[in-house]
């Protein structure tokens, strides 16, 4: 190998497979892809530190659009994502890293205790009837995010692979009693109290793959619960605040790593020991937020953007509102009686598919809410424009508009 020649190499299935199979040294797989734009960031930093661990680690990259059966098979979605295999099995993934300075100690640890665990195999993809009672006033129900699923009093024919989410904007967990243990791929959860009766239906939901807890605390109960779900593969913790408790639970994001070793928690999966190692070099240097985003304020009206890319073409971007307290929002040009008119630049690139909110039927808003907003297109930043109308019980405030950005990783 010369000087100048990468470590790190581009390789495809059945280099990969051999790898596996014949490598006696740790092999970590760079899941990237030509329009990750963090992808770009962490190539550099991996192939200095592939030349430096040469003699005891494998590093190797998968383009996750030139073998997208490799990112289903270990259930990659984020990128980019290291994936740490100790004899062929994984026993560390990691999304969105930025500093590799806790490498060198995974594999200190690796080389001391070479312990592996078969990881669950995936669930097979079959088609299914659901049914959605009704109504469901603060919940919505998506079938692939589309717009036109249905909310409530329904029974939905899915075929195979289709995945149905609900979310649940600060209202009651209880409404997931009503629904068949299969019924949902996915379920968030937003500033909604999850009681020890709420904890207990969790954990018959077998079906689930997929938990996002937005400003909603969960105890040792519900951790238990969701332990029970073998097919978990995604668990986030996340905060919508701007203040100085932004911050997620970090002994509850511990418990579910520890309770949950099988799934994906807040980026993290695999051995407790090494996913500790992690956590512990991350919340040592770092202090930004998860996304890039941007607030912005008005006299009565707070709105923080952030925006996750999901493919080069569609994105996701959560929107967090918050009203002063004796306001509410309302905004009479809004469609589908939604509080808020939110739109994206003509010339932007992207364009508006879905709005998963809270749907009341006075059209109104108060305190504080999560929006989530699917959209297509492409480019590398997103600008959205939300207005609104704040008002009291006896009078209104003038129209306001807000403008926010952010770039997308």
């Amino acid at each position: 190998m010369t000087s100048n020649e990468s470590v790190v190499r581009a390789i495809g299935s059945a280099e990969f497979d051999a790898a596996l199979a014949e490598e006696r040294r740790p092999v970590i797989v760079d899941f990237t892809a030509v329009w990750c734009e963090p992808c770009r960031h962490l190539a550099p930093k991996l192939e200095r530190f592939a030349r430096d661990e040469q003699d005891r680690v494998r590093v190797v990259s998968i383009d996750v659009d030139e073998h997208p059966e490799i990112a289903e098979r270990y259930g990659i979605d984020g990128y980019p994502t290291l994936l740490v295999f100790q004899h062929g099995i994984p026993v560390l993934e990691w999304v969105g890293p930025d500093s590799l300075d806790p490498l060198p100690a995974v594999l200190d640890r690796l080389a001391v205790d070479p312990t592996t665990t078969a990881p669950a195999k995936p669930r097979a993809a079959v088609g299914r009837t659901v049914r959605i009672p009704g109504p469901l006033p603060l919940a919505r129900v998506a079938i692939d995010w589309d717009p036109d699923a249905a909310t409530g009093d329904a029974v939905v024919d899915l075929p195979a692979g289709a995945r149905l989410s609900l979310m649940i904007a600060r209202g009651n967990a209880g409404v997931l009693a009503g629904f068949a243990p299969d019924a949902f791929d996915s379920l968030t959860l937003f500033d909604t109290p999850v009681t020890a009766a709420d904890a207990a239906v969790l954990g018959r939901l077998t079906g689930l793959t997929a938990v996002t807890l937005f400003d909603t605390g969960i105890d040792a109960d519900g951790i238990g619960q969701l332990a029970r779900l073998t097919g978990l593969q995604q668990v986030s913790v996340e905060s919508t605040k701007s203040d100085e408790n932004a911050s997620p639970d970090a002994a509850a994001v511990e418990s579910l790593r520890i309770a949950l070793p099988h799934a994906r928690v807040n980026g993290l999966r695999g051995r407790p020991d090494l996913a500790e190692l992690v956590r512990a070099a991350e919340q040592a240097t770092v202090d930004a937020p998860e996304f890039d985003g941007q607030v912005e304020v008005s006299e009565t009206i707070a709105i923080v953007l952030r925006a996750r890319r999901r493919t080069p073409d569609r994105v996701t971007a959560y929107l967090t509102v918050a009203i002063s307290d004796g306001y509410h929002l309302y905004a009479p040009d809004a469609e589908a009686q939604y509080p808020l008119a939110i739109s994206t630049d003509p010339e932007s690139g992207w364009t508006i598919t879905e709005i998963v909110a809270p749907v009341t039927d006075d059209g109104q808003l108060t305190g504080t809410t999560l929006l989530a907003i699917e959209l297509i297109g492409g480019g590398d930043e997103l600008t959205l424009h939300v207005r609104a109308q704040a008002c009291r019980p006896d009078s209104c405030l003038a129209p306001t508009e807000l403008r926010v950005h952010t770039a997308l990783a």
